[in-house]
């Protein structure tokens, strides 16, 4: 049984994030998405999360989420409550079982998985009939998943299953037969389901001799136990897998639901704050192009919809944006690395248009505050952190690089620079640069100039900032007199 939500042909598996993916929960201040997306809830918090920072690189796949995700956002309301449906079904069942199988013995395992399937399949055929519910659907996967769910648990093989299940209720007692070898050894011992039981044995079975014991010892009991354990060895096996089986197929549909009714989530998010989104194209090369792109997460944090950018850059593989201070260089790298996380998932972006070329993975190396706990020096904290993303790292890659070697002169910290970003680009690594260090800026210019696009924050004549970044040449100055005068003036 599959689900097929997220990927065709293999299950969600959830990850524990690493140190690269809690920098880009950081850096590019994640948490205030995902917390939109949870809505208070730990699983769909786990799921989204685990999504989002987990990048795909087939461009039909990516495509096939975002075919999902309209007919989602279209059935809102069906998917928001079908996901519920599952959700019940699982607490329930494991609420109704919650003490599981405390006793291991095969007889003991094939009892509880049997109530457990009949009420399993009670709560399935429940959720299943409530896909009808579900309109318009066009895409691929939501079609087949519907298609899956009505054949594997259709009426008729509920049915069957419940036939089977009943014919192993032990309510009225259990029905099982041995045989005896030359020794008169017992052997062979073998569970009959009630419902299954041919005629003939019932006739020879009424003939046979009725032992009944008024009262029933504690060696008797343990004797009879150990005999109906030796009946169900072979089926306690088969029994519990299937009940794993199913449990797992529930699992693992209601943690694809969940990044689902995250993006619903999201998608009730964007509307109240006034945030257009777009469903983004995916380029072939390594293009930018998009208008008003903007920082999803600034958004959410002032609750209207954040000073977006406007540009139309082709096959680049590194941007260097310098400029005033404060005047929108980090937030406009925060809404790129956004968008790139929320494109590769398979979602909508924070824009009115986009178009993106796919990554081989995400890194972010910014600024940190210095660690007054650190052994070492804040220069050497930055190159361990650059060391570690390194070594990780594969060709086809983007790092996001913000404010990186301030902790040193200018002239160091520009050699510095230089020489990583080139092992970089050298190594197939995309770069989106924000610095303020003139020297670095040049040196990539110098000796990157057709590959890189050179990007610079708007300074009004006044010292006043509109937050948007324009195509420009790097300036000597960051402006930072503008802000000393406005502090002080004040």
């Amino acid at each position: 049984m599959k689900t097929g939500l997220l990927f065709k042909d293999k299950p969600l598996r959830l990850k524990e994030l690493n140190s690269f993916d809690k920098a880009l929960i950081d850096d590019l201040e994640l948490e205030l998405i995902i917390n939109e997306a949870a809505d208070r809830s730990k699983i769909i918090r786990n799921v989204f999360e685990n999504v989002l920072l987990t990048p795909l690189t087939d461009k039909e796949l990516i495509l096939y989420r975002q075919e999902i995700l309209k007919d989602v956002i279209n059935n809102k309301v069906q998917v928001a409550k079908f996901y519920d449906l599952i959700s019940v079904a699982i607490y329930n069942i494991k609420d109704k079982f919650r003490f599981g199988i405390i006793d291991n013995s095969p007889s003991a395992v094939v009892r509880t998985s049997v109530d457990m399937m009949k009420y399993a399949f009670e709560q399935i055929e429940y959720a299943r009939e409530y896909l009808v519910n579900f309109n318009n659907v066009k895409s691929e996967g939501l079609n087949s998943f519907i298609e899956d769910m009505n054949k594997v648990f259709d009426p008729q093989t509920i049915a069957k299953a419940r036939t089977v299940l009943n014919g192993m209720d032990f309510e009225n007692g259990y029905m099982v037969s041995a045989e005896l070898d030359s020794t008169m050894t017992e052997n062979n011992y073998v569970f009959h389901r009630s419902t299954f039981i041919d005629k003939d044995s019932k006739k020879r079975w009424k003939k046979a001799e009725v032992i009944e014991f008024p009262t029933m010892s504690e060696s008797l009991v343990n004797d009879i136990n150990k005999k109906l354990d030796l009946a169900f060895k072979s089926a306690a096996p088969i029994m519990g897998r299937v009940m794993n089986d199913i449990m797992d197929y529930l699992d693992c549909l209601r943690n694809e639901l969940a990044f689902y009714v995250g993006c619903i989530n999201l998608y009730n998010s964007f509307n109240k704050n006034g945030m257009e989104f777009t469903f983004p194209s995916i380029s072939d090369n390594n293009d930018f192009i998009y208008e008003n792109l903007y920082d999803v997460a600034l958004s959410f944090r002032n609750k209207k919809m954040a000073v977006g950018n406007n540009h139309n850059i082709l096959n680049k593989k590194i941007m260097v944006i310098t400029g005033a201070n404060q005047g929108g260089k980090t937030t406009f790298l925060r809404s790129f690395g956004q968008a790139k996380l929320m494109l590769q998932c398979g979602m909508f972006v924070g824009a009115k248009s986009l178009t993106l070329g796919l990554t081989n993975g995400i890194y972010t190396h910014f600024d940190r505050e210095e660690d007054t706990n650190m052994e070492s020096g804040k220069l050497d904290d930055e190159l361990k952190r650059l060391s570690l993303i390194v070594d990780d790292i594969k060709p086809g890659a983007t790092i996001l690089l913000n404010e990186s070697f301030q902790s040193t002169n200018e002239r160091e910290g520009s050699t510095i620079g230089f020489e990583i970003i080139r092992a970089l680009l050298d190594s197939n690594i995309n770069i989106i640069l924000v610095t303020h260090m003139y020297e670095l800026a040049i040196d990539v210019k110098n000796s990157y100039d057709k590959d890189a696009i050179f990007m610079r924050a708007e300074r009004n004549d006044d010292g006043s900032r509109t937050f948007k970044i324009s195509e420009n040449e790097t300036l000597r100055t960051s402006f930072a007199m503008d802000l000393y005068n406005k502090i002080f003036s004040e």
